[in-house]
């Protein structure tokens, strides 16, 4: 039965299946997709029917299943993804002599492995193995096609000898066992297979196995002959228009391309189909096409029409679907767009639980130091409270103060590492030890655990993968297979929602209504280019194989465009009544072309829509320029909400005096209040928190490093001696794994952010080399809290040097500061405007409070974005004293400030923090706007507009 998509093909399935069911004969069904699969088992079943047993729906995926664990028991699989990832690894690591050709610079990348296990799987999907691909690799002359093959050779002999099988080998395997005991159709008549022109070549081989042309078994296909809609899953369409017909010698049906009702009954003739097109019930489907300014404005308009038809009544929210070639990009916007308008959308997210994150957070802190940066992760979980409370008495720990989590998480962690010592890692252990006491009803077993979250999942295919390989499962290395993982999507659809959908999910499914967006170049249709360092052209030559192998990667962009076309027709064939396509001209603040040639003149004379007003902002203004009168509410004349609004509007909230709660002073909030009040209120008081820049992230994974160098080699000596570029680029590696910002290990920004952090490893190492004399690092990340006239201060000390007994504090700075002691004096004292180095006296106090004398010198270690790092301080004393210390440093680096000035700037820096915290009534906007153009809270505060 052929026919593009929208002829009804799938609903002639079902009234096939129902009608042979009524002549006595036993039938079976294979569909494409598990989600397909559910839908499908539900439209056979016929209401007011009192079916009983198994329904015979299958997808080629179970059916293999289904042989394999009949035939071979033991056979184990299909193995997941991460679990290959897993077979992989050891397959590289075990390979004689590793890898011959440039591949060997590169066999580390996460990206390279994926990749390579991509044409692994197009090898095992074909049919290939260990001979052929040996053959291959003899007969090739390419160094990286010969790499690939014997990676390959290695892998399929790995699982033949694990007794392991993949998803794309499965079919091959179970083709090969299949017989009467094992055969699932043995006693059918019939077969119907949905989506035939969808299938691979180890799903027709499995086909072939189970139903051998000419039996007793009658086979129908159903197909769109015109190609296969998601080649890039291997499949192709020859099989519905060149092998079925070879080897089944089949009557060919075709459907008219317009079908907007199921056949009724009775007309079905003989078992076949009468094939005359089905008159439309209410006329064709109605297409609307629209540009849009951009994809906001396109999300906004989609949500106001959606709005319109469910508010006239005509249509369930169930009955409107949106499709999108990428959901994903969209989800933000249409989101957004249908929240403000009140229409609820299922994007098919799994929520993102606070569990996964406090899971994950754990990961990192127990296979990595407990930094700052770490122990926030987990401080700023919701459930971090509850297990800070459970464990609060055993640890003695104080109660939760501003700054103090950092000291609190490592008490923490390390309790929670002696229950959970690496060397017999367990995740039931895990779940005992730091998930069961924060969430005790949700988590009942390690079942429960792992549909909570993707990692603890992940574990449990990583364990089962090294116990078939005689390895022994690790955390860290758990960690360099498994990525963090966006929310996963539910093939659970709720139908009080529109529905956003991709042309993959959608297919088998008709909506009254259906939104197609993104209808321009680069958006719908989505052509990529193939990976240029798999040499794909060689390994089609020279592995044999009948028909030849085809790499879905290697296709021109002539196919791929065909690839796009065909999903795109199965996207415009969902509706049953209107079609809305909407074109952005922008997309991500990027100009694009629109619409897509692949809409021809669908769009000609369409208007264009620009962005329009918040809902709720539109509605507040509307309120506001009606004026506000005096309501009274009456039984028979309730106050409105409109009405309730304009009261509020016309009667806004007067100033008044207020104070702020205290908190312990750091010099970077003084700092903050000297550069603008107001900023300070954004960030301490209301927590609106920056959320992060590059320069930042530079700052943070820096002082890292700092702190690991300085605890591995605490001397000058130890430095000069044992601080090497390798030992440098293991310590960066090591912090960028555990850094989850900088995308994938081979992207752009994180290869630049290993590069720049191990040359300013490097140029911390060329700097010590300037202080003369043994010096210790004493201690790194220290933190000290004092009070001075009843004001709590705190602070956290990058590093304090024992000199023969004196103390130096230094600090590290990846930006610009002053690059001569006497400037540092003159800023620190006041007598310059512009920044105050509040870390000086702040720091230098500390010390004195905790040590009862004042250190020797505090000296800032600058390494600026542009130009030469250099080392520059003030002497704590009343006179400059000698520079013996820092000899090869010049003397201009360096002045001096007296303790009685320190202490006048600690007098001075508590009156502030009195002044903060005092009774105000606002808090002021600097009037330096140089300081608010790069300022995260510019257009909160808009006193750059003014």
């Amino acid at each position: 039965m052929l026919g593009p998509p929208g002829a009804g093909k799938t609903r002639h399935l079902v009234e096939r299946f129902r009608w042979l069911e009524g002549q006595g004969r036993r039938v079976a069904v294979i569909t494409y997709g598990s989600a397909r699969r559910e839908r499908m088992t539900g439209e056979l079943l016929e209401r007011g029917s009192a079916r009983r047993g198994h329904m015979p729906v299958w997808t080629f995926p179970q059916l293999a299943r289904h042989v394999l664990a009949a035939a071979e028991p033991g056979l184990r699989g299909p193995l997941r993804e991460l679990q290959e990832l897993v077979l992989l690894d050891r397959v590289l690591g075990d390979l004689d002599g590793g890898l011959s050709s440039d591949y060997r610079s590169i066999s580390e990348s996460p990206a390279f492995r994926r990749e390579l296990l991509g044409v692994i799987h197009t090898l095992l999907q074909n049919g290939i193995g260990a001979p052929e691909a040996v053959t291959g690799r003899d007969a090739t002359g390419d160094g990286r096609a010969r790499d690939i093959l014997r990676v390959f050779v290695d892998f399929r002999q790995l699982l033949d000898e694990r007794r392991m099988t993949t998803f794309y080998d499965a079919p091959w395997h179970a083709a090969r066992v299949i017989g009467e005991l094992a055969n699932p159709f043995a006693g059918f008549d019939t077969l119907l297979v949905d989506d035939f022109g969808d299938i691979d070549p180890g799903q027709f081989k499995l086909l072939l196995a189970a139903i051998p042309p000419g039996g007793t078994i009658e086979v129908n296909v159903f197909g769109d002959p015109s190609g296969a809609r998601f080649g890039y899953r291997g499949t192709s369409g020859r099989f519905l228009t060149e092998e079925f017909a070879q080897h089944y010698a089949p009557t060919d049906y075709e459907l008219s391309p317009v079908v907007s009702k199921a056949p009724e009954r009775g007309e079905s003739q003989m078992g076949l189909f009468d094939t005359r097109p089905v008159a439309p019930s209410d006329g064709r489907v109605s297409t609307v096409a629209t540009y849009a300014e951009d994809d906001v404005a396109e999300a906004q308009m989609t949500a106001d029409r959606a709005a319109e038809i469910v508010s006239s009544g005509s249509h369930a929210l169930g009955d409107i679907a949106v499709i999108a070639r990428e959901p994903h990009r969209y989800e933000r916007v249409l989101s957004a767009a249908f929240f403000d308008r009140g229409v609820p959308l299922d994007t098919g997210r799994r929520g993102h639980y606070a569990i996964d994150d406090y899971v994950s957070a754990w990961f990192v802190l127990l296979t990595t130091d407990v930094n700052e940066r770490n122990a926030e992760r987990l401080a700023a979980s919701p459930l971090y409270d509850a297990l800070r409370a459970r464990v609060a008495d055993e640890l003695r720990l104080h109660e939760r103060k501003v700054g103090g989590d950092l000291y609190d998480v490592r008490d923490i962690v390390r309790w929670a590492r002696k229950q959970l010592p690496r060397a017999t890692f367990s995740m039931e252990r895990f779940v005992d030890v730091v998930v069961r006491p924060v969430v005790p009803d949700a988590v009942n077993d390690v079942r429960s655990m792992a549909a909570l979250s993707h990692l603890v999942d992940e574990w449990g295919s990583y364990v089962e993968a090294l116990s078939h390989l005689g390895g022994k499962a690790d955390l860290a290395g758990f960690r360099r297979f498994v990525a963090p993982s966006p929310p996963g999507r539910s093939s659970e659809p709720n139908q009080d929602a529109v529905r956003l959908l991709s042309p993959l999910e959608a297919t088998g499914q008709s909506f009254a209504v259906v939104f197609v967006v993104g209808c321009s170049e680069g958006i719908f249709p989505v052509v990529e280019s193939g990976v240029g360092y798999i040499p794909f052209s060689e390994l089609e030559r020279c592995v044999p194989s009948s028909p030849p192998i085809h790499f879905h990667q290697a296709r021109t962009r002539e196919e791929r465009i065909n690839d796009e076309r065909l999903l795109l027709d199965s996207a415009l064939s969902r509706a049953r009544e209107t079609l809305y396509l909407s074109a952005p001209k922008e997309f991500d603040a990027t100009e694009i072309a629109a619409p897509s040639h692949l809409f021809g003149d669908r769009f000609e004379g369409a208007p264009t829509v620009e962005r329009a007003e918040s809902v709720v902002v539109h509605a507040a203004r509307a309120v506001a320029a009606a004026g506000a009168g005096t309501f009274e509410s009456t039984r028979d004349a309730p106050v409105t909400a409109t009405q309730v609004e304009a009261i509020w509007l016309a009667n806004p909230a007067k100033a008044a005096p207020f104070q702020i709660d205290s908190f312990a002073m750091s010099p970077s909030r003084l700092s903050t209040y000297d550069d603008c009040p107001r900023k300070l209120f954004y960030d301490r008081v209301l927590g609106l928190k920056d959320e992060g820049k590059i320069y930042m992230t530079i700052g943070s994974l820096f002082h890292a490093l700092m702190e690991k160098i300085g605890v591995a080699f605490p001397t000058r000596a130890a430095i000069e001696t044992s601080l090497s570029d390798e030992v440098i680029e293991q310590m960066v590696d090591e912090l960028c794994d555990a850094e989850h910002g900088l995308g994938r290990r081979d992207s752009i920004m994180n290869v630049a952010m290993r590069k720049h952090l191990a040359g300013l490893g490097a140029e911390f190492r060329a700097m010590e080399k300037t202080r003369v004399g043994d010096y210790r690092i004493d201690r790194t990340e220290v933190t000290e809290g004092y009070e001075v006239a009843g004001i709590s201060f705190r602070g956290k000390i990058d590093r304090v040097d024992d000199v023969g007994g004196k103390v130096v504090v230094i600090d590290y700075k990846t930006g610009k500061i002053h690059k001569t002691g006497k400037s540092l004096r003159e800023y620190s004292l006041g007598e310059k405007s512009g920044d105050r180095h509040w870390q000086i006296p702040m720091y230098s106090y500390g010390i004195a409070n905790k040590t009862g004398q004042w250190p020797h010198a505090f000296c800032y270690y600058v390494f600026p974005p542009d130009g030469e790092p250099i080392i520059v301080g003030l002497f704590v004393a009343d006179s400059m004293p000698d520079l013996r210390h820092f000899a090869d440093i010049p003397s201009k680096r360096f002045d001096s400030i007296s303790p009685a000035e320190l202490q006048t700037l600690m007098t001075d820096a508590a009156d502030i923090t009195a002044e903060i915290f005092g009774e105000r009534e606002r808090f002021e906007r600097t009037d330096d706007l140089k300081k608010c153009a790069n300022c995260y809270f510019n257009r909160l505060c808009m006193r750059h507009a003014t």
